[in-house]
């Protein structure tokens, strides 16, 4: 599978893009699904569209084109298609956005588009940070899951020479030996609610977490999950809740690891960083708001005393008496 993707400004932009969806008089359509839309329409889609994407003023190509096409032999229908779509939304966090699906099929392969309104009914823009990327992650979590062709690509997975049934999960993750931790392992480390019960679950699917080798600089290493055949997983690829910290959060604890490189520790809740910049200066006026600073008194000084002092420097030969 490939996933590219291009933003386009509202309006005139947004209308060309439909009707070059759309085709010569519909002839290469061959499905068409409105999403999180009053209307199926597609004159009215576009209408809704470029009218909400007028809310925000500061994006100026709120429109998102999304391309998803498969290998030409992989037999998708349209059902799965919608339901790619729905997960490419979702990696981009725009379950809820407006958008509308085109299948064509005027190709030797199976592909679909996707147009997206990133501006929500409140003006707020969707962030498109690493969008590509996201896209990428989310379609090789597809081929994984499915078993599909694996397209070829810059951000695409790389077979696994020793274990077909592995793939790796990027070109620079598979020189350093880390593949795609499988869905059962996912679902693992996302359910489980104790140590125990994690090392269960992952021990029937022959897996278990280990620390990984610190880099240098670092105190302790990451979370890893070891495999079949040697397989090596990152712990943090199954989700951000499935980080050592996020584990000690849902353990309500720690974490002990279990690494043939050192004895068995635990992971403990980083500390939080010294703060800078404003935050530091919020906390220095909250503590001197609670421990405000008495005003400094100068000591009460003798007027007799200093007349003494005085009279005796000036007049060493007179005793002087108060």
């Amino acid at each position: 599978m490939i996933g590219k993707i291009k933003n386009l400004p509202a309006g005139d932009d947004l209308a060309r893009l439909a009707n070059y969806l759309q085709g010569p008089k519909g002839k290469r359509i061959a499905a068409f699904r409105s999403m999180n839309l009053a209307t199926s329409d597609p004159s009215g889609v576009v209408h809704l569209m470029d009218a909400q994407a007028g809310l925000s003023r500061r994006a100026k190509k709120p429109i998102a084109h999304i391309t998803v096409s498969y290998a030409p032999t992989d037999r998708v229908n349209f059902a799965k298609m919608e339901e790619d779509a729905q997960r490419v939304l979702a990696a981009l966090s725009a379950e809820g956005a407006q958008a509308f699906m085109v299948v064509h099929n005027d190709k030797h392969y199976p592909h679909f588009h996707l147009v997206v309104n990133r501006v929500g009914i409140e003006g707020r823009c969707i962030s498109d940070a690493n969008t590509k990327r996201k896209i990428e992650k989310t379609l090789r979590r597809i081929e994984y899951e499915r078993g599909l062709r694996p397209v070829s690509g810059r951000l695409a997975d790389v077979p696994n020479p020793t274990s077909p049934g592995i793939r790796f999960k990027s070109a620079r993750a598979a020189r350093r030996g880390y593949v795609l931790p499988p869905s059962e392992v996912v679902q693992a480390m996302r359910e489980a609610r104790s140590r125990r019960e994690l090392d269960v679950r992952l021990g029937e699917l022959g897996w278990r977490l280990e620390s990984a080798k610190p880099k240098p600089g670092q105190k302790t290493g990451g979370l890893v999950l070891r495999g079949p055949e040697g397989a090596l997983a990152r712990a943090s690829d199954c989700g951000r809740d499935c980080s050592g910290p996020a584990l000690v959060r849902r353990f309500s604890g720690t974490v002990a690891i279990e690494s043939p490189l050192t004895t068995e520790f635990q992971v403990t809740a980083p500390q939080s960083p010294k703060p800078t910049g404003r935050n530091a200066l919020a906390k220095a006026l909250a503590k001197a708001r609670a421990k405000p600073r008495l005003p400094r008194i100068a000591p009460q000084i003798s007027t007799t005393g200093t007349i003494a002092r005085v009279v005796r420097t000036t007049m060493p030969n007179v005793n002087v008496k108060f």
